[in-house]
């Protein structure tokens, strides 16, 4: 099937659709790509496998969207709203998030590299195995969310809330935790080697760190002041 090219909403096409009205709307493959989409509403809108590479997508309402497989490689989500949205394998490299909602969301295998994701909602999301390598994390909130296996080497975490997140088996090293609230946190398994700003105070709240790769420093202080962050036990 041939995809739809939405030329009618596309930067500086001079036809500018003032709607921008996609609720319960079949897009599966269309191509949005580079296309001005502030504030549209794509409720509950399959967009699966749809391109959306560099369209500015600012405040727009995709609560319940299917975006899976999708590509918003270097989008502009700033203040989106995706509550319970599908973005299950969806690209979104170097996208911009700032204050998006993406509270319930499926991001499950998603790729969130060098995303900016400042100020963004994730409480209870599903980040399974998603690849957030070098994200902004600053100032986000990730309470409840499960981040089990997800790759997360050299992101800034700096005063985000990670309290009763999952990051069972997620790689985090050369992290940045500064000011991170890791209030009950799974860190079994975890690869935390190398990691910044992570002080006694946030070790302690930790729920574990069973089997966790750490520098030997680090093991160390955790041996000495939190034992039984190390000992085996259920999660």
């Amino acid at each position: 099937m041939k995809k739809k090219h939405w030329q009618a909403i596309q930067k500086n096409s001079g036809e500018i659709d003032s709607d921008k009205f996609f609720e319960n709307a079949s897009l599966s493959g269309a191509i949005f790509a580079n296309a001005d989409l502030k504030n549209a509403y794509f409720h509950k809108a399959d967009l699966q496998n749809a391109d959306l590479a560099n369209a500015d997508l600012e405040g727009a309402f995709l609560n319940e969207a299917n975006l899976q497989n999708a590509n918003l490689k270097n989008a502009k989500l700033d203040g989106a709203s995706l509550v319970n949205a599908n973005l299950s394998r969806t690209n979104l490299s170097e996208t911009s998030f700032v204050g998006a909602s993406l509270f319930n969301a499926n991001l499950d295998r998603a790729n969130l590299e060098n995303a900016d994701l400042k100020k963004a909602q994730f409480i209870n999301a599903d980040l399974t195995e998603a690849d957030l390598e070098n994200a902004n994390l600053s100032e986000c909130n990730l309470i409840g969310a499960n981040l089990e296996r997800a790759f997360l080497e050299k992101v800034v975490l700096r005063k985000a809330n990670l309290s009763n997140a999952n990051l069972e088996g997620a790689n985090l090293s050369n992290a940045n935790f500064k000011g991170a609230d890791v209030t009950n946190v799974n860190l079994r398994n975890a690869f935390l080697l190398n990691v910044k700003n992570l002080t006694l105070s946030q070790l302690k709240s930790l729920n574990s760190l069973v089997d966790a790769k750490l520098d030997k420093s680090l093991e160390s202080r955790i041996r000495e002041r939190f034992p039984h962050l190390l000992e085996k036990g259920e999660f």
